[in-house]
């Protein structure tokens, strides 16, 4: 391991500790959860870094975050609404549920956004997923809050991302 990816380690990491100790520290309470869910800015990390994220992608992937977690609270209203007409069974509203809104959700941002700020389909489903964690605040609250924490670990990634090109040069295109 070379000096430089040893100083873009510590960059990331360094980032990633302000990151947790501000949320885990107080900013959690906002949302009245428990702070376990700060998990999320992390997956958002990863799927930023794996995506080769940067400042040119940044507004593609946060619409698109942000979408996947109003989709994910259409997706828990949804099962709600079905589950009587299911005698109140949630298997089989929520087969419904998935097969429906997943369609739908591909559909919408696939072909009739895929020209705009909102057609990153892994981010829309990185929005979806943590909507189901359990672990957020209920409602629109509980999507506010899946948008920030997918908002910090994209700034975490952007910021790993600057000093590295920083560090070793801009990237070849």
């Amino acid at each position: 391991m070379g000096k430089k990816t040893t100083l873009l380690a510590l960059w990331c990491s360094l980032l990633c500790i302000v990151y947790f100790g501000l949320y885990r520290g107080f900013i959690y309470q906002i949302f009245g959860t428990d702070g376990n869910e700060a998990f999320i800015a992390f997956c958002a990390l990863a799927l930023f870094l794996g995506q080769n994220g940067n400042l040119k992608t940044l507004p593609n992937f946060l619409c698109s975050g942000v979408c996947g977690a109003i989709w994910g609270w259409v997706f828990l209203m949804g099962v709600g609404f079905l589950m009587p007409i299911f005698n109140g069974s949630f298997l089989p509203a929520a087969l419904v549920d998935i097969f429906v809104f997943t369609s739908l959700a591909i559909i919408v941002h696939t072909f009739i956004l895929r020209n705009t700020v909102f057609n990153n389909m892994a981010y829309v489903f990185m929005g979806v997923a943590t909507t189901f964690s359990g672990m957020v605040a209920p409602g629109l609250l509980g999507v506010a809050q899946i948008a920030f924490l997918l908002i910090c670990g994209m700034l975490i990634g952007t910021g790993t991302n600057e000093m590295g090109a920083k560090i070793f040069g801009a990237p070849t295109e």
